[in-house]
């Protein structure tokens, strides 16, 4: 979570829908009377599940306001631009669509990962969703900053508001990764001075009848280098992060089959 402070007028369109109108969404999670006090949802498209239950939105709301759910209304807004509420929150929040229930409010990001929104200064959000699961479905959420992936996390995600539970999960396949690097490297301390960027190429088969119980495999694909270093050479691979509910209901995380090779 982070908060800020701004001034001026924000600006809203008329009020859309359609079919396709995912690319910017505004969904006023509570209309009151004063526009300052309200609480803004934006859907961003590119996290939306292939089939279009899920996806994750930035939401902004005063630091006062009591957000009502669910969210239900779909605005236009100007250009991208967050309309200003003068003292505010800013959250990552994981929503069932198309009512905009909220199933998980992100938090406990790193100190330098910031709740992404379309626009950010050098930076972009990947998710990937696994299969429905007797009414629970894992994710994964890449935070990417110019140099590398800040944030994995990974989520275990209900149908009811604020279900969820989460799992940053970028230090266990760093260290995995790194692991696999220095035995590439003829100096292994020079893995160190890399940083590494993380992207979905599967999830498991969504088609197979997966039980509450069974794991789900990410497989990733990687793409490692030293910041602003054109001369040193860059590396690729793959890894898979699997995901489980332990015996308690915890969600467990694993790293396997790291593979690194020089890049080319």
């Amino acid at each position: 979570m982070r908060t800020a402070s701004s001034s001026g007028a924000g600006r809203l369109g008329a009020l859309i829908w359609t079919a396709c109108g995912l690319s910017g969404w505004f969904l006023p999670v509570a209309a009151v009377a004063e526009p300052a006090s309200r609480a803004y949802a934006l859907v961003l498209p590119e996290t939306v599940s292939a089939e279009g239950h899920l996806a994750v939105a930035y939401v902004k709301s005063p630091a006062d306001a009591k957000i009502e759910l669910p969210l239900l209304m779909v605005d236009d807004f100007d250009s991208g631009e967050i309309p200003d509420t003068g003292d505010f929150v800013e959250q990552n929040v994981v929503i069932a669509l198309p009512k905009g229930v909220r199933l998980h409010t992100l938090h406990d990001l790193p100190e330098h990962v910031f709740p992404y929104f379309p626009g950010l200064n050098h930076a972009n959000l990947e998710a990937f969703w696994g299969p429905e699961q007797g009414g629970r479905r894992f994710g994964l959420l890449c935070y990417h900053q110019k140099w590398g992936t800040a944030a994995v996390v990974a989520m275990d995600l209900g149908t009811a508001v604020e279900s969820g539970e989460q799992l940053d999960v970028v230090e266990m396949l760093d260290a995995a990764v790194e692991k696999g690097l220095e035995k590439t490297l003829k100096n292994p301390e020079d893995a160190a001075h890399y940083v590494i960027s993380y992207s979905t190429i599967s999830v498991d088969d969504p088609s197979g009848a997966l039980g509450i119980g069974a794991a789900v495999s990410f497989h990733l694909a990687l793409n490692i280098e030293v910041p602003k270093a054109d001369d040193e050479p860059t590396y690729e691979g793959s890894a898979t992060l699997t995901l489980k509910r332990g015996a308690k209901g915890t969600m467990e995380a694993k790293v396997s089959d790291v593979v690194v090779t020089k890049a080319g």
